[in-house]
């Protein structure tokens, strides 16, 4: 047995996808603050928070 060496943790793939998908849209709301266009800033922001808010009503 061996009981010395370190158990390694174990990553949930689900929650690493989700940290990812999250990463993601984090990232598109803080681009979309360079676009200039007012009406492609606005929609990518209300795709990025609508798609977030899914997102936390099924893992939750």
């Amino acid at each position: 047995m061996d009981t010395d060496r370190p158990k390694t943790p174990q990553i949930d793939e689900h929650q690493l996808a989700i940290d990812k998908l999250t990463y993601a849209l984090n990232i598109i709301e803080m681009e979309c603050e360079q676009e200039d266009d007012p009406i492609i800033r606005e929609k990518l922001r209300k795709h990025a928070s609508s798609i977030k808010l899914q997102l936390a009503q099924i893992i939750t």
